[in-house]
């Protein structure tokens, strides 16, 4: 491989987190800039663990069709079939949450966000939160939808969602530094989150209970590229027919836990089918792109919540595509 790019004058003083740049398989950067704990000057680096927020919603998504492909769930039945007595649940059907096409509205986490929450706490609050639009109508970004999604997924397996998550996803894929996230354990290479109120803070703290099964999970940017190339190569579980659900645009041009989008790269006159998502919860901000066409994978990781994750994902992508168009890279 032969590069002409300066990875280095790009984020040098510029980003604090980790980043991953791949294509066709081969990593071309995969480095920590900035700190991970500004207090004692700990830097980042590739195998810093960070908070995903809303990317955990595909690895709820794949679990649920794991359930699917094993007839152990219908995602085309209503909940009430897996949630006794949920309101509207005859309508609601499984694919209605996973596609945020289910009406429900968004859960208000912020007046509990410092309390420790059982699902059956959070699914009963979720009961009374009423329908923004009949199923299947409108779509309407929803973490409560995949709160339910992780609380069918328990009711159906008998494991808890982390066991399940760990048990037959991520040791299969020896994504070993993958898991739940709370503050009561010991974690190596945990980053804190910081914010930014005039100056840089610490984050709000918020206990991981409270974004069950919608965005309670870290990572690090070497595990999510073992999720990447295990979904691009369908290994393990990644069947034509799970991968074909996850990527099938709906309402919105949301799959199953993954927006689909025809980008435009205006200054290189290109357009490409881009697989994507972003997190960002308290103190972290995430972002995750796949190029379908030229097989360019993208992840940044920022313990800094106000990272403009999406811009530099961009320009990131502009830079590889314009190399290839240059020659300067040759994989």
């Amino acid at each position: 491989m032969k590069s002409h790019l300066t990875w280095e004058s790009y984020f040098s003083g510029y980003f604090n987190g980790t980043v991953l740049v791949a294509q066709k398989g081969e990593v071309l950067l995969s480095k920590g800039y900035g700190f991970s704990k500004l207090e004692h000057n700990v830097p980042n680096y590739a195998k810093t663990k960070f908070r995903i927020g809303s990317m955990t919603k595909q690895f709820t998504a794949v679990a649920i069709l794991h359930l699917f492909e094993l007839n152990n769930l219908n995602v085309h039945e209503g909940i009430n079939k897996y949630l006794f007595n949920y309101p509207n649940g005859q309508s609601i059907s499984v694919h209605h949450l996973l596609t945020h096409t289910s009406g429900i509205s968004n859960l208000n986490y912020f007046h509990s966000m410092r309390l420790y929450n059982t699902a059956e706490k959070l699914v009963e609050r979720i009961k009374e939160l009423p329908l923004l639009s009949e199923p299947g109508e409108q779509f309407s970004y929803s973490n409560a939808g995949y709160m339910l999604l992780a609380y069918i997924l328990e009711k159906i397996s008998g494991l808890s969602y982390e066991d399940y998550l760990r048990i037959y996803l991520l040791e299969p894929l020896s994504m070993y530094s993958t898991g739940c996230d709370n503050f009561r354990t010991i974690l190596k290479d945990r980053a804190s989150g910081y914010s930014m109120w005039g100056e840089v803070c610490n984050t709000e703290f918020i206990d991981m209970s409270t974004a069950y099964g919608a965005g309670n999970l870290y990572s690090t940017i070497e595990d999510l590229f073992l999720w990447d190339r295990a979904i691009s190569e369908k290994k393990y579980i990644f069947s034509e027919e799970l991968t074909r659900l996850l990527f099938n645009p709906n309402l919105n041009n949301y799959g199953y836990g993954w927006f689909i989008t025809e980008d435009d790269y205006t200054n290189l006159l290109l357009s490409r089918l881009r697989v994507h998502h972003s997190g960002g919860i308290n103190g972290f901000s995430a972002e995750y792109s796949r190029i379908i066409p030229d097989d360019i994978t993208i992840i940044l990781l920022s313990n800094f919540d106000s990272t403009p994750v999406y811009t530099i994902t961009k320009q990131l992508i502009e830079i590889v595509l314009e190399s290839n168009s240059k020659g300067l890279f040759d994989i």
